[in-house]
């Protein structure tokens, strides 16, 4: 995969409000190095030292550093000053997976770097939420990719949700806040048509879009079934429940939210990881 590129910033970007809002060229090229650098890859977070980014950007490590704040401040980009990795805010919305092959290949390469920052969860739940509305569209044909992609997906998201405390649920909660309603809705019909465990926000009619929602808020429905199941149980339980409406949707029981925690290469989806990029790289 040497020399391989994953260039994916749409001429629509030099249009876009967010591009006219930063400061100065130096920030743009800072932002536009990292959808254009070599060290980047299908998912869109990875590990970008400080020294080739500025290289690569064509701006002094100071005006890196200080353009890095300012896009975070944006919310175009993360970057772990402790891991040198960076995550691109909107990249999945940019170029989703065109196919179920394509997104499967997603899934493996996730798991495959979940080891990686605490970030990598909102990643996850990004890729989630844009998957929704192409599955929505993969279901008219019904291929065999598309239905094994069901099952893998329905999989991955309950056990990252389980290794990262709910951290998913969370985030592809913050996730709807932020995309068009087409997106919910997709949600809830592949929730209960395909019993894939999106939470229990993801399936509310109740929800309303807001641009200042933390991450680490829940809803009022889910705070509500959580303390009443917490009074029956003493342990969270991670297996996939069923609403009122009958769609499964993943455990949110546990006594407190935790933030996304990070996932490590002791984690089961570590152990899976080998085994399942080896089944799908032949």
């Amino acid at each position: 995969m040497s020399g391989r590129k994953f260039s994916i910033m749409s001429c629509n970007k030099f249009e876009d409000d967010s591009w006219d809002r930063l400061s100065s060229s130096d920030v743009r090229m800072v932002l536009m190095a990292v959808f254009h650098s070599r060290q980047n890859n299908p998912i869109g977070i990875f590990c970008y030292p400080e020294e080739i980014w500025s290289r690569q950007a064509r701006v002094t490590l100071d005006s890196l550093r200080v353009a890095i704040i300012e896009l975070e401040a944006a919310n175009l980009l993360e970057y772990d000053h402790q891991d040198k990795s960076v995550r691109v805010a909107g990249w999945f919305l940019n170029k989703p997976p065109s196919n179920p092959k394509e997104a499967s290949g997603i899934i493996s390469i996730f798991r495959e770097k979940m080891d990686l920052p605490p970030m990598m969860v909102r990643q996850i739940a990004e890729f989630c939420a844009v998957l929704a509305v192409k599955l929505k569209r993969w279901s008219e044909k019904e291929s065999k990719d598309f239905q094994a992609l069901v099952v893998r997906l329905k999989v991955f998201m309950l056990e990252v949700d389980e290794d990262t405390e709910y951290g998913l649920s969370n985030c592809i909660e913050e996730q709807l806040t932020q995309l068009p309603k087409s997106y919910q809705n997709a949600m809830k019909s592949l929730g209960f048509k395909y019993a894939l465990p999106y939470p229990d926000a993801a399936l509310s009619n109740n929800l309303q879009p807001s641009q200042n929602k933390p991450l680490d808020t829940v809803s009022k429905q889910r705070e509500e079934k959580k303390e009443k199941e917490s009074n029956k149980k003493e342990k969270p339980d991670t297996s996939a429940n069923h609403s009122q409406l009958g769609a499964p949707m993943i455990s949110q029981n546990s006594g407190t939210m935790k933030a996304p925690s990070s996932v490590t290469k002791g984690s089961r989806l570590a152990k899976l990881a080998k085994g399942d990029v080896e089944r799908h790289s032949r």
